[in-house]
């Protein structure tokens, strides 16, 4: 959630120059548990996560969303701005890595 917050606005900066000034983006951190249920999520799936061999609860389930202008990326945005998108968030990475 830190990391997402610290490049979000990197991000916008970026997106907002490769886009010609025409697009704002948001990006924001999208958990499938909260933090204060996370032990009653995985105590209450643990017979299904068994039987899956597999854990479908917690931070490796976790996604970043893009809304550009207010708009889901993944869902209602064009091929060029989900490219964008990501294209924005690899150079936001590479310069947030840089000052480290």
């Amino acid at each position: 959630r830190a990391f997402v917050r610290e490049l979000a606005g990197i991000v916008q900066e970026i997106h907002y120059s490769l886009s010609g000034g025409r697009e704002q983006v948001e990006i924001c951190y999208a958990s499938n548990v909260s933090e204060e249920d996370f032990k009653k999520v995985l105590a209450k799936e643990r017979g299904r996560d068994l039987k899956m061999r597999a854990s479908l609860t917690g931070p490796h389930r976790d996604d970043i969303r893009f809304l550009i202008n207010g708009v889901d990326v993944r869902h209602f945005g064009s091929q060029g701005q989900q490219r964008t998108a990501a294209l924005s968030l690899k150079l936001a990475s590479d310069r947030h890595r840089a000052c480290w």
